[in-house]
């Protein structure tokens, strides 16, 4: 199970998740997130992942998209630290997520 909670305003949105990245959720996430990126760079994107206990091969093909097109990830645990520093390190946004 995944919770995804959003906070907006003018100049930021924030996606604080919760639990296992995986499955299903993977494109709930990917819904969620397409509406919130800005192509302008006016609103900064940011995903935080400091409450995510999993995240499966899918989870980590769209987190790795939605950091190449301008969002930023946190994350705090060893599992997720890891996970984000191998996405910024091989970040590419030719595979935007489509929809």
């Amino acid at each position: 199970m995944l919770r995804i909670h959003v906070e907006q305003s003018v100049s930021q949105a924030r996606v604080r998740l919760e639990g296992r990245l995986g499955g299903e959720w993977v494109r709930e996430l990917e819904h969620c997130c397409r509406g919130l990126l800005d192509p302008s760079g006016l609103r900064q994107l940011t995903i935080d992942l400091d409450a995510v206990s999993f995240v499966d091969p899918e989870g980590q093909r769209l987190l790795a998209e939605l950091h190449a097109c301008g969002a930023s990830l946190t994350a705090k645990g060893p599992l997720t630290k890891y996970l984000v520093s191998r996405i910024q390190e091989t970040s590419d946004c030719s595979d935007a997520p489509s929809g």
